[in-house]
């Protein structure tokens, strides 16, 4: 799955993770399926629910 559509699936489970190619410094080098994940603020148990939730979500998909 590309980046968009790992974006896509992540935002309709209510996660947030964002394509790292606009943060990049040439776009065109990074690997269509990175993503960031934004965790400030999060306990270590939100967090770890979080990425527990982000597979479900794109191994359903």
């Amino acid at each position: 799955m590309m980046g968009s559509g790992l974006v896509r699936t992540a935002k309709k489970k209510g996660i947030n993770v964002y394509p790292a190619s606009p943060y990049a410094l040439k776009p065109e080098f990074v690997v269509p399926s990175t993503v960031l994940l934004g965790f400030g603020g999060l306990s270590t148990e939100e967090i770890q629910a979080g990425i527990i939730q982000l597979k479900q979500a794109w191994s359903s998909s």
